[in-house]
């Protein structure tokens, strides 16, 4: 019987190794509950903390990008589940409008579009057709945007438009 070495699924804590350190590459400050030791005051005392239970692994924040992300972090194994003092904590936040996930390391595409991207869910409006898209990265200020639909032709068309309308003068409007 020919001899298998099985790759253990991945841990949680090395999954918040690769995401603390994706983080920090995309300009994120990043605080973890998960302790390895606790931490000691300059006078050589242990400092202690209290976490509320269930609150997830990772608090991430961008100042550029003005975004708070909460992460909690799961291994690989299936039997590794959400509590429900996680789950109770989650959809709070998501019910305050924060970007609150679960990450896994099967997610690790998606864990690094949420790191360098704007927020996922954001919507723009198409100058084009008026609709609401989401743009593939962060819309600028002050300039049109159009979705994927409309893209360059609708530009084109309203920069002709402009221009033509531009060369009218004021009073031949009217008449």
């Amino acid at each position: 019987m020919p001899h298998t070495d099985a790759i253990p699924p991945e841990s949680e804590a090395s999954l918040q190794s690769k995401v603390v350190k994706a983080a920090a590459l995309f300009g994120w400050t990043v605080f973890s509950v998960r302790q390895s030791a606790a931490p000691v005051g300059k006078d050589g005392r242990k400092i202690s903390f209290v976490t509320s239970s269930g609150y997830p692994d990772l608090t991430m924040v961008h100042p550029t990008m003005k975004r708070v992300i909460f992460a909690e972090l799961k291994s690989a194994d299936p039997k590794a589940r959400l509590s429900v003092a996680q789950e109770d904590w989650l959809a709070k936040l998501e019910a305050a409008g924060q970007e609150a996930y679960v990450w896994r390391p099967k997610d690790w595409d998606t864990i690094v579009r949420v790191l360098m991207a704007f927020k996922l869910d954001a919507a723009a409006i198409c100058m084009g057709c008026g609709k609401r898209y989401t743009p593939r990265r962060r819309p600028q200020s002050g300039r049109r945007n159009f979705c994927q639909d409309c893209g360059k032709r609708a530009s084109d068309r309203i920069r002709t438009w402009e221009k033509r309308h531009a060369a009218i003068p004021a009073g031949a409007q009217d008449g």
